[in-house]
């Protein structure tokens, strides 16, 4: 004859044992440390853009076609023009880039600079922080947005360049 066990309080230590062994064990996949990952894991170029609200942004010129967006994992972000210039200045520029979970559960990156401003002959030095929302961040697609007053609204979606 077969015992079956029926007492609650053993059956609930049974069960607390085995959720206490499942909870200790490590994750294996950190959503931020896969995230930097990915975003480091080649360069991007930027295939699309536009954006919603009273400014009309007009989307990719040529010229932004063939640039190289790198996110390097030790936190510095380069920004390549390619052979197509969109002007005679600053083709080419570095800053920091860091990720961010906010409150809301959404992933910021944060890039921030310094560049020379130079009016009447007179070199000023800004720093420049902007924070995009990415959408979406897998290995084959880049999606993020900015908020501006002016525009409410860019959307940006990149593809690896290489």
């Amino acid at each position: 004859m077969q015992k079956t066990i029926t007492n609650p309080s053993f059956l609930l230590c049974i069960l607390l044992f085995f959720l206490v062994i499942a909870s200790s064990c490590e994750k294996e996949n950190d959503t931020r440390a896969s995230k930097h990952e990915l975003l480091t894991s080649h360069k991007w170029k930027l295939t699309s853009s536009h954006s919603t609200g009273t400014f009309n942004y007009l989307g990719l010129d040529e010229c932004e076609k063939d640039n190289r967006y790198h996110y390097e994992k030790n936190g510095i972000y380069r920004y390549t023009g390619g052979a197509l210039k969109c002007s005679a200045e600053r083709d080419d520029f570095e800053g920091t880039w860091t990720l961010k979970n906010t409150a809301t559960g959404s992933l910021e990156l944060i890039i921030e600079e310094d560049i020379d401003f130079i009016y009447n002959n007179d070199t000023t030095q800004l720093h420049i922080s902007t924070t995009y929302t990415i959408d979406k961040l897998t290995s084959d697609k880049l999606e993020m947005k900015y908020f501006s007053i002016n525009t409410n609204n860019i959307y940006y979606a990149f593809e690896p360049a290489d």
